[in-house]
């Protein structure tokens, strides 16, 4: 697995398009991300939230996930890619 500790922004950028267009085929479009380095834990998260989980359970955000990770080819340590909802207001 790759280090998630020191992502240079071409290789985030890279990780980003590769989960994006394989959510996309699993139907998922319209997805907003960003990268985030909390203090804890300490490597880099990309967060991908879309308004296709607004109404799915945990169990099946996580499914999708997974898949898409598989699709894609990546690997990532536990939180390092997060799919939620769109912020609430």
């Amino acid at each position: 697995m790759q280090d998630w500790t020191d992502l240079y922004e071409d290789e985030r950028r890279d990780i980003e398009n590769k989960l994006m267009k394989a959510l996309s085929s699993l139907g998922i479009k319209g997805a907003v991300t960003r990268w985030n380095m909390p203090a804890k834990p300490p490597h880099w998260q990309l967060i991908i939230q879309s308004s296709w989980c607004t109404d799915k359970t945990h169990q099946a955000v996580t499914i999708v996930l997974e898949q898409a990770m598989a699709r894609a080819g990546i690997q990532a340590p536990r939180n390092g890619i997060i799919l939620s909802g769109p912020p609430e207001n």
